[in-house]
């Protein structure tokens, strides 16, 4: 039997968020069991989830948001091959003419 080619994957939390998990009952993604199933024939050694922490002042309709991606964070940390890594988070205000 053949060994399986290895995987290491780049996850960009802010694109699985709102490209995937916003509006649905799924947020608390296990990474490993996913990309397990989706990437049946490479074992995955590594899976690094780039994210910026939230602040509760960025948006205040949602002052809750912050602690829960802390626990979602939190959890993620239990996870062996999980890598949580964090950038900023940068909002560029743009214009139009009216």
């Amino acid at each position: 039997m053949q060994a399986k080619p290895s995987a290491i994957v780049y996850v960009d939390a802010f694109n699985l968020y709102y490209g995937s998990l916003l509006g649905t009952e799924y947020k608390w993604v296990d990474l490993e069991a996913l990309f397990d199933r989706l990437l049946p024939d490479y074992k995955v050694k590594e899976i690094y989830y780039f994210t910026a922490q939230l602040q509760a002042k960025a948006n205040p309709r949602d002052p809750g948001a912050p602690l829960r991606q802390k626990t979602y964070l939190n959890a993620l940390t239990t996870l062996k091959r999980v890598k949580v890594v964090f950038g900023n988070f940068m909002v560029h205000p743009s214009s139009a003419p009216k």
